[in-house]
């Protein structure tokens, strides 16, 4: 494939970074006011527990509230997340003490409040506008309950328009959320400096290659057109990504079953003492490792919707559904991990796949993202920068094309 076409582009920053974090003097005006067809997602994590409301976004004005918060009273070790939403209502929605979190409120104009680590929703009211804008790492602007934390990402939203899309980064050594929409930095409006994350460069080789020259900064192509919100498989594409089953691999990824009939299979080593896999059972989604059984280490009734798998040498998780597993993975032969299939007997499927981990040990080894080139489906693997294709026939559909 002939990248060297693809258009260098200038950014106004040196380096996107993990993550921007306030020690509690910080914070940024994002400039969108809060109607009642505001959304926003954000990702973040409290580093503080300070026995009071710590706001990581939003606005709170007077009674009216459009605001996520995490509240540590009386200097307890629970860390209640709170959404904050229309006239003094709030919803607490999980205990996440100082541990990384993502939540969406009415994101997409989805009415919805949503948190990432539980299956749950709630409903909001019809009227949740409030005088006034968006902060970031704050809800009150330059009073006090600021966010003391770090925050991964932010997203807002008109109705089901994107208008905000923060990533953290930085200019030099002084952070900034910039907006890959506007295409502006934002700086801190409050005193002292963010600690920054490491370079995302340093952590996820080969996303973007930033270089100098003179004044300017340059970004090179990524090897694929646009990232997509997930590859889905009709029953005849699979990708092999060329790791081994062994008793140290651990598998995390997010996947939707497109049809619930038995051995759809996600991935799947099917060796006896050997066996490792996520596949449709008997109407529900097993999660197996080491024996066949019906049941599995984990499962839940089958459904289409997305679940966040993790298949490790000790649990197997589907989403907040965890079972123990009991004694060792033991495999030693060639078969390797594939995406879509069942390995050795090749049994493909019929589902979406959003992303797909892969750790030996704590290393992790394969970090797939789905990508297009043109309208050809590929898994994009940010640890070695290579492009993972189908090894079947026909082509994966594509989900949406999403920000990279």
């Amino acid at each position: 494939m002939d990248n060297y076409n693809r258009v260098i582009y200038t950014t106004p920053y040196d380096s996107e970074v993990e993550y921007l974090e306030s020690t509690g003097t910080q914070w940024i005006d994002s400039g969108v006011a809060v109607s009642n067809t505001t959304g926003m997602e954000v990702e973040a994590q409290k580093t503080v527990a300070n026995n009071s409301d710590s706001f990581a976004c939003g606005i709170r004005k007077a009674s009216r509230y459009f605001n996520v918060d995490v509240n540590h009273y009386n200097n307890n070790t629970n860390g209640i997340l709170y959404v904050g939403f229309g006239n003094s209502q709030h919803k607490q929605v999980s205990r996440v003490h100082l541990s990384k979190f993502k939540v969406a409120v009415n994101a997409n104009n989805s009415r919805k409040i949503m948190f990432y680590d539980t299956t749950e929703s709630w409903n909001l009211p019809s009227d949740i506008s409030v005088d006034g804008n968006i902060y970031v790492f704050a809800s009150l602007g330059a009073a006090s309950n600021r966010w003391k934390g770090r925050i991964y990402y932010l997203k807002i939203y008109d109705n089901t328009t994107l208008v905000r899309d923060f990533i953290p980064v930085r200019v030099g050594n002084i952070g900034y959320m910039y907006d890959r929409v506007s295409k502006q930095l934002f700086a801190n409006k409050g005193t002292g400096n963010f600690i920054l994350g490491q370079d995302v460069a340093n952590l996820i080789p080969n996303i973007r290659r930033v270089f100098r020259f003179g004044n300017k900064r340059f970004v090179m192509p990524m090897p694929y057109d646009s990232r997509v919100e997930y590859l889905e498989s009709t029953g005849t594409q699979w990708i092999d990504t060329g790791v081994l089953y062994r008793s140290n691999v651990g598998i995390e990824c997010e996947v939707a079953f497109t049809d619930t009939v038995n051995n759809n299979v996600a991935f799947r080593n099917f060796i006896t003492n050997g066996i490792i896999g996520l596949l449709i059972w008997g109407n529900k989604i097993v999660a197996q490792r080491i024996v066949m059984t019906n049941n599995g280490v984990v499962n839940i009734t089958a459904d289409t919707n997305f679940h966040i798998i993790k298949n490790y040498p000790t649990y197997c998780k589907i989403d907040n559904n965890q079972g123990s597993v009991s004694g060792e993975f033991i495999y030693d032969g060639s078969n390797t991990i594939e995406l879509y299939s069942q390995k050795p007997q090749r049994r493909l499927s019929r589902l979406k796949i959003k992303y797909f981990k892969i750790y030996q040990d704590t290393s992790l080894v394969r970090d797939l993202i789905p990508v297009r080139i043109g309208t050809k489906g590929y898994m994009y693997d940010k640890v070695s920068g290579k492009l993972f294709g189908n090894s079947g026939t026909g082509q994966f559909i594509l989900g949406q094309d999403i920000n990279d």
